[in-house]
């Protein structure tokens, strides 16, 4: 009698880890590529101290800091760019090259 093979699952990544993270990729000199994932705790948390602030919640941005020189603390300079609400990366262009990105 021959041993009976078991089909085996296929081995899918999960959608998510369960992790709150941003990680920023080099495409190339005048692009970079984010991604990130922010749990539902998170954002609840995050859209509460908004409220408490008498924020609103309009619009999702991701916020490009050029610490080039500099520090996180005391960027040279940011920008904004509006985002999907559901999106979990984007390409960036930042426009100019060899420059430190956070």
């Amino acid at each position: 009698m021959a041993p009976v093979s078991l089909p085996q699952p296929a081995f899918e990544l999960p959608a998510q880890y369960g992790d709150n993270k941003v990680v920023l990729l080099v495409r190339d000199p005048w692009w970079i590529y984010a991604y990130w994932e922010v749990t539902q705790d998170r954002e609840r948390e995050t859209i509460e101290v908004m409220r408490r602030q008498g924020c609103d919640k309009d619009k999702t941005v991701l916020r490009v800091y050029d610490v080039t020189g500099s520090s996180v603390e005391k960027p040279r300079s940011f920008f904004d760019i509006e985002i999907a609400f559901l999106a979990s990366n984007w390409y960036v262009d930042v426009g100019i090259p060899d420059r430190d990105w956070v």
